[in-house]
């Protein structure tokens, strides 16, 4: 049986949330979009992003009134991201198992379930899977 690690990604920027207000055209619930987890299928992450077994399931993606997007990440052991960037910033949310979250030349950041990191915009970033030692 394969351990996955999985993060829920949000690609975040500079956005007022509007969370703690509610307006006439959202009161109504008109604003509110519902998907059912069987219409965001898990796709397997490119070998051009990450080494390793890595599936990738969009959960929403930018529209009219929102510029993020997120997406939810799973890593066998010893999976991997290369290294890479994400200008507006990110947010890791681990929901399950546990790994490493690395900056470019910072320390490696143990990953654990309900913990978040957000590394800084314009920073370069990886992410892996532990491999449990025995």
């Amino acid at each position: 049986m394969k351990k996955t690690m999985s993060l829920a990604v949000l690609v975040t920027a500079a956005v007022p949330l509007g969370l703690w207000k509610a307006s006439p055209s959202s009161a109504d619930g008109a604003g509110v979009q519902i998907s059912r987890n069987d219409e965001r299928p898990a796709v397997s992450g490119p070998e051009t992003t990450f080494t390793g077994d890595v599936s990738v399931k969009l959960l929403f993606e930018p529209n009219g009134s929102r510029t993020v997007s997120s997406a939810e990440v799973s890593f066998t052991p010893c999976a991997r991201t290369a290294w890479h960037t994400h200008p507006a910033g990110q947010t890791l949310i681990v929901t399950s198992g546990s790994g490493w979250v690395q900056e470019w030349g910072g320390r490696v950041r143990t990953s654990l379930p309900a913990t978040s990191s957000g590394p800084t915009p314009e920073s370069s970033t990886g992410t892996a899977r532990r491999q449990r030692r025995r």
